[in-house]
Parts: structure tokens; C-alpha cells; sequence
């Protein structure tokens, strides 16, 4: 029922009943999976986080469950939890490519968010000390995305996240 209501815009409704058949099925995964995909789709993710870190209970060898925290974490901001998640979905399976690309985007995103960050410095020091941060976040991500790359020659992002990369660290 609640994946109906899902499918009619009806997140609340569909949380409603999915609270009801886990309050039946407390450790039920399925039941879990569902409802951190009803509050994805509301937007909750602190919610969402606590319903992945049950499924995950439940289910420890899920690197998709990982993976799907690692994105929550990223999403929040929070990159150190994250980096985390997304290691763990690679230490299930190292060819996990989403994980891995991900965990290179999440380098990446960091480094950019430093440079912006630091243009908005009028220290000359301090914007150097965080030029050479984003370099460092860089040049972490590189390595990870060039193995995406080798994994999937045609995706379009990977090449396009390398592509911006090469030049920022020289």
C-alpha cells in the first residue's frame, strides 16, 4: 500500500502505513528500505538516516545500504561520514563503481567548496594555505575517478570530473 501511495504523490499517507506494518515488523529490511525511500522522497534526511542505519543493522553486508548512507551523509554535508559509508560499500565490493565514483566526486566537491571558500579570503596566506587544501582534495580524487574511468571509458561525468581536475593539480 504505501509504495501505491508513493506512486500517487502521497508521501505522508505512504509513511503512515509503512510506520504501521514496521511497528508489526520492527527489523524487517524491506520495511526499512521502504520507509528511507519515503522520507528520501520528503526530503527528510536525518530521518532517512536513522531508517538506513536500522537497515543496516539488519542487513551489515549491503553495499548498496552503504552506498545509499554515504549519499544521505553527502547530501548533509557531513563528507567525513560519507567517506565512510562509500569505503565500506568498496570494502563489500571494491568494483563497486557508483561507491567509487562517488567517493572521487565527494574529493572533488570538497576541494571546490575550499576554493570558493578561499576567494572570499583577503589574507594572502591564508588563501594560499587553502589553495594547497583544495589541491590536496584534488589530487585524492584523481586517482579514484581514473579507475572509475577505466571501469566505464564512457561515462560522460567521470570524464568530465577529470577533465576539470588535470589542470587544478598541475
Amino acid at each position: 500500500a504505501s509504495s501505491a501511495y508513493r506512486k500517487a504523490e502521497q508521501p505522508d499517507k505512504a509513511l503512515e502505513v509503512i510506520k504501521q506494518a514496521r511497528e508489526k515488523h520492527p527489523m524487517n529490511k524491506d520495511i526499512l528500505i521502504e520507509m528511507v525511500n519515503i522520507n528520501l522522497e520528503r526530503g527528510d534526511n536525518e530521518e532517512a538516516q536513522a531508517s538506513l542505519n536500522e537497515a543496516i543493522a539488519a542487513d551489515p553486508n549491503n553495499k548498496q545500504l552503504h552506498y545509499v548512507v554515504g549519499t544521505v551523509y553527502d547530501n548533509l554535508k557531513q563528507y567525513d561520514n560519507a567517506e565512510k559509508s562509500y569505503n565500506k560499500a568498496l570494502e563489500i565490493d571494491p568494483e563497486y563503481f557508483d561507491a567509487k565514483h562517488n567517493l572521487g566526486a565527494l574529493y572533488f566537491n570538497k576541494g571546490v567548496e575550499i576554493v570558493q571558500a578561499a576567494n572570499e579570503v583577503m589574507d594572502d596566506e591564508k588563501y594560499n594555505q587553502m589553495q594547497e587544501e583544495a589541491k590536496a582534495e584534488f589530487k585524492k580524487a584523481v586517482p579514484i575517478l581514473e579507475e572509475c574511468h577505466k571501469m566505464q571509458p564512457d561515462d560522460r561525468n567521470t570524464m568530465m570530473a577529470l577533465m576539470h581536475l588535470y589542470p587544478r593539480i598541475g
